[in-house]
């Protein structure tokens, strides 16, 4: 995929995650019982915190230093930072954010710097563009799992 096919899958994913979150109204998920709610709240943790990390601290490091090093994610430090205490429907606010931001990052971004690296702590060399095509692919998944969620 090139930078332009790459920036409609995350724009696309975006949609995808901003038609699914607005179903969350509080009504709905009193409807919900207290184990599916815990579930939704800990995945919308876990893709928040990661999302805050990925563009935080990857992408941002990789465009403002020569070839840094990157270690790998470990998921469950990374969700008892910030939005531990949020309720479903501020974590889904804050990610929503969150990828309004990235959207607006890779439409400001010079084509070069799609082609920066780092290295990455298990897989060594990385662009910038593969990290983006991975967020891609992993929403996928996650747009799967957050539908099941929802919908029950």
């Amino acid at each position: 995929m090139d930078s332009k096919e790459l920036i409609k899958s995350i724009e696309d994913n975006f949609h995808q995650y901003y038609r699914l979150l607005n179903k969350l109204q509080p009504e709905a998920m009193e409807a919900n019982s207290i184990g599916e709610a815990h579930q939704l709240r800990d995945f919308l943790l876990t893709i928040a915190s990661i999302q805050d990390e990925v563009l935080d601290y990857r992408l941002h490091k990789i465009l403002q230093l020569e070839h840094p090093y990157i270690p790998k994610i470990h998921v469950e430090a990374v969700k008892r930072k910030r939005y531990s205490r949020f309720s479903v429907n501020q974590l889904s606010d804050v990610f929503l954010k969150q990828r309004k931001e990235l959207i607006k990052l890779l439409y400001a971004l010079p084509k070069e710097d799609w082609h920066r690296t780092g290295l990455h702590e298990l897989e060594g060399h990385i662009t910038f563009k593969e990290l983006i095509r991975r967020i891609a692919e992993k929403d996928k998944q996650a747009l799967g799992m957050l539908s099941e969620k929802i919908s029950g």
